[in-house]
């Protein structure tokens, strides 16, 4: 099975993201939640691992910037389950260190830090 890195991941999250951006957003008149809402449902089931789940919805919740509460409150409760279900440690078990080290930050800047120290 092959893994996406975090960077992969990112990259395509938001080749998805301009492109519904462009397609739907300025091309239907979408907006901003509606476009992250159509990205996320195209991602949904994409990756085996939980791990690259987690780097989704870390993703996604970065891109959401806040404009709609309740999506903030979603990724975020997705985050914190599988943070609270495995030590997150053990999901960067493998991961070359330099990716863990940007994907741990990240997490650390959305206010996840309590979830492993």
């Amino acid at each position: 099975m092959r893994r996406y890195n975090y960077d992969e991941i990112k990259t395509l999250v938001l080749d998805a993201y301009y492109s519904l951006c462009r397609d739907r957003g300025i091309g239907m008149g979408s907006g901003p939640i509606e476009v992250l809402a159509h990205v996320a449902y195209a991602f949904e089931n994409s990756f085996e691992s939980s791990i690259e789940n987690l780097m989704l919805n870390t993703v996604i919740l970065v891109l959401s910037v806040g404009y709609y509460e309740p999506f903030k409150t979603t990724c975020t409760e997705q985050i914190k389950q599988t943070l609270v279900g495995t030590p997150l440690a053990d999901l960067l078990d493998g991961i070359p260190i330099a990716e863990a080290n940007v994907f741990r930050n990240d997490l650390a800047r959305l206010g996840f830090r309590w979830m492993w120290s």
